[in-house]
């Protein structure tokens, strides 16, 4: 009976892990073409600007604070995408020193942590763009709604969440797979 449950929550979390992965494949692709264009565009925008500023001293004031959010619209999405793979920017000093199974172990404690703190952060950035949607506020050089610059946050952290949620179940099912070797091995 312990078996049968065993094998119904593993082919339910497979079957998850699938879905997670399916919607991951769907907006990472978004999140690549749309960091793709940003860089594609202010390139362009810069290059632009250079030519003017030194060919008829004239500046565009707004390129360098659109490329400010431009890198932080492209932070913000890459983080969605790197999280899948636990590939955020980590310290192994210790991680490394530890056995598979405990680095195992310590992989699902970072993703169900980074997954809660992406959630709350994610319910945060909501409720302030909603207040700067509301007030109408806008940049100073470009005159852009500041709820568009801020709107990659909830987007970032939702991916990030999604990113995590697929790390977290493949290190389950890594442990779980780990776990069963041994039980065949000792046997």
């Amino acid at each position: 009976m312990e078996r049968h449950s065993a094998l119904f929550v593993k082919g339910h979390t497979m079957l998850f892990l699938q879905v997670i992965k399916r919607i991951n494949d769907v907006t990472g692709m978004i999140a690549k073409v749309l960091m793709a264009s940003i860089l594609l565009f202010f390139l362009g925008l810069l290059t632009l600007n250079v030519l003017t500023r030194y060919g008829f001293g004239y500046s565009i004031s707004w390129t360098e604070e659109l490329t400010s959010l431009a890198i932080i619209w492209m932070v913000f999405l890459g983080g969605g995408i790197i999280s899948r793979k636990g590939e955020h920017l980590s310290i192994e000093a210790l991680a490394v020193r530890l056995p598979v199974k405990s680095q195992l172990v310590l992989n699902v404690i970072i993703a169900v942590l980074t997954i809660g703190v992406s959630i709350i952060l994610c319910k945060l950035s909501i409720n302030q763009v909603a207040i700067l949607y509301e007030y109408g506020q806008v940049t100073a050089a470009s005159k852009l709604p500041v709820y568009i610059a801020y709107l990659v946050l909830p987007v970032g952290f939702m991916l990030i969440v999604l990113g995590y949620t697929e790390y977290l179940l493949t290190q389950i099912l890594e442990t779980d797979k780990g776990m069963t070797k041994k039980t065949l091995n000792d046997a």
